[in-house]
């Protein structure tokens, strides 16, 4: 994830959380959940990385979110990040 990614709620970008080490408010661990796992499976190799299907699914009900909040460019990349994963949208 670029660290030019913005929280929509707080404005928090995630260049701020690498060099502080604290988000933003809550909606910062939806908006960076993908690195922010990335981040702790680097930390601490010996995590399990979650299932493919929670994953998808996690990413699919992100999407729904956004197009139903009319957040099209966020579910655009979510869109994108599902093809990555194997699912259609």
């Amino acid at each position: 994830m670029s660290p030019l990614r913005v929280c929509t709620q707080c404005g928090f970008t995630y260049a701020e959380f690498l060099a502080r080490g604290l988000l933003g408010c809550p909606e910062c661990y939806t908006h960076f959940g993908d690195s922010l796992f990335a981040d702790l499976l680097h930390l601490h190799p010996d995590l399990h990385r979650r299932p493919a299907g929670a994953t998808a699914d996690e990413v699919r009900a992100r999407f729904s979110e956004a197009l139903r909040l009319e957040r099209y460019e966020e579910a655009a990349a979510l869109r994108e990040r599902l093809r990555e994963l194997g699912v259609n949208p």
